[in-house]
């Protein structure tokens, strides 16, 4: 069942949401949880997943160079500054840890607000604790890497998976990225599924803008 609230949601209407969907779990299929782990789909992995239905979302944007920039950008994602947007937003003092559920309350036709519950499946930090980092992962070869990656629970409009990183090459240079990938999952993201896929695109956008914002002072 999806969540809408006509108004700003409030701390018991998200609470209630956010308890019935975590009781029932993930709605993507199993097999799939957790691909986002590994820094890049595999050319076999992309055709499976295209294969069963989902659209494959990229985007990485350049934030600038260094360890105070990598740092504060590390900081922004922890604090959900990506998530912001004014029309979109997650609860900042949400932690983010392994098995933490929240949602991202995102505003539609002004009053109507959709809450989205999700989960978050991994967390990798491999600049402040080397021994966090997955052995064999393309993610341990940078000078520094975090993300973390949330799985969609029953009641969410889309079925998949997104992953939020920051990486620190060793060229110094940092970027900001997002990977995902997701299908309808309710007749209501069905039928509107094109201006779904557009309000992913908006919010690539205005998360990167977001993130540059947010490490702006690093760069002055």
């Amino acid at each position: 069942m999806i969540c809408i609230s006509w108004g700003l949601p409030s701390s018991k209407q998200q609470s209630k949401c956010l308890a019935r969907s975590s009781s029932e779990g993930f709605n993507t299929e199993k097999k799939f949880l957790g691909s986002t782990k590994e820094e890049l789909f595999t050319t076999t992995l992309k055709e499976e997943l295209q294969k069963n239905g989902y659209f494959i979302n990229n985007v990485c944007v350049y934030l600038g160079k260094g360890e105070a920039t990598y740092l504060k950008a590390k900081e922004s994602l922890k604090s959900w500054r990506h998530f912001q947007l004014g029309w979109t937003s997650v609860d900042s003092s949400t932690p983010v840890k392994v098995n933490q559920r929240f949602l991202v309350r995102v505003n539609e036709l002004l009053v109507a607000w959709l809450l989205q519950p999700l989960e978050i499946e991994y967390v990798h930090d491999s600049h402040a604790s080397q021994g966090q980092a997955t052995q064999g992962s393309s993610m341990q070869n940078k000078k520094g890497f975090f993300a973390f990656g949330s799985g969609t629970l029953k009641g969410h409009l889309l079925a998949g998976e997104e992953r939020f990183s920051v990486k620190w090459e060793e060229d110094d240079t940092v970027w900001y990225e997002i990977l995902s990938f997701s299908k309808p999952a309710a007749f209501l993201s069905m039928a509107t599924y094109p201006y779904v896929k557009w309000r992913q695109s908006v919010f690539a956008k205005d998360s990167s803008s977001a993130m540059r914002t947010a490490i702006s002072d690093v760069n002055t």
